[in-house]
């Protein structure tokens, strides 16, 4: 087959790799939901000064690293590489924490701290094993064009969403509005991350070999560009 074919029966008319793509759209929805309204959002709603806005965007942050590995370690030692699963758990504590976030009390700044660690570790190990389950559907040739694609939807979607048309909530509804939005979007996340549960890998592997969650395999994959073609090493 040649490339061409190749992207077109692997990607382009693969419903498992779209279902990703929409998935992503809504889990970055609340990702940069997250983390580009932290300032604004404690202030008005919270009280918090400038500086405790600073330190709440730093747990949010930091806490996300040990989610990172965390998911994948689980997906690969205890699911055999079903990433469905650990996505779905991961994003239903994720609602958890934005309705945590959401509803706490104006002065538990402790709370509100809490609230951000916890969504910032649960986010970003859907955001990862969304792109590695994309890559375990197609063949190595397509590997790039998959995660590209799921990526650009994440990205421009997420992004588009999560800024001009929350900021748009907020301003009609309030920030109820804005966290209802938000919680739509973990919903949604999960209901197209559930379509995927039976997807099979393209190419499972016949002999164990080295977790794609090894640290230079997180960075090569978290490193890929959003709609980026393939790889040289991978139309070799």
């Amino acid at each position: 087959m040649t490339t061409k074919e190749i992207l077109f029966k692997y990607v382009f008319i693969n419903k498992y790799i779209w279902y990703l793509a929409l998935s992503n759209i809504f889990i970055y929805v609340i990702r940069y939901g997250v983390i580009s309204w932290v300032p604004t959002y404690l202030k008005q709603a919270k009280g918090f000064s400038s500086n405790s806005s600073t330190w709440a965007y730093f747990a949010f942050e930091a806490s996300a690293i040990f989610g990172t590995l965390l998911s994948g370690w689980v997906s690969d030692k205890f699911f055999k590489a079903h990433r469905a699963p650990v996505s779905i758990v991961f994003m239903l504590i994720v609602c958890c924490g934005v309705l945590s976030y959401w509803l706490i009390p104006t002065g538990y700044t402790f709370f509100c701290y809490l609230a951000l660690m916890v969504v910032g570790f649960s986010i970003y190990g859907p955001i990862l094993l969304v792109n590695v389950h994309a890559m375990d559907l197609v063949t190595k040739k397509a590997a790039g064009t998959a995660v590209g694609l799921v990526g650009l939807f994440g990205y421009v979607g997420g992004a588009v969403i999560a800024s001009a048309i929350m900021g748009i909530i907020v301003d009609h509804f309030g920030w109820n509005g804005g966290f209802a939005l938000l919680i739509l979007s973990c919903i949604l996340a999960i209901f197209f991350l559930a379509l995927t549960w039976n997807a099979k890998n393209i190419e499972a592997p016949k002999k164990k070999q080295e977790s794609i969650f090894s640290p230079d395999n997180v960075e090569k994959t978290l490193s890929i560009e959003p709609g980026s073609a393939l790889g040289e090493e991978e139309i070799k």
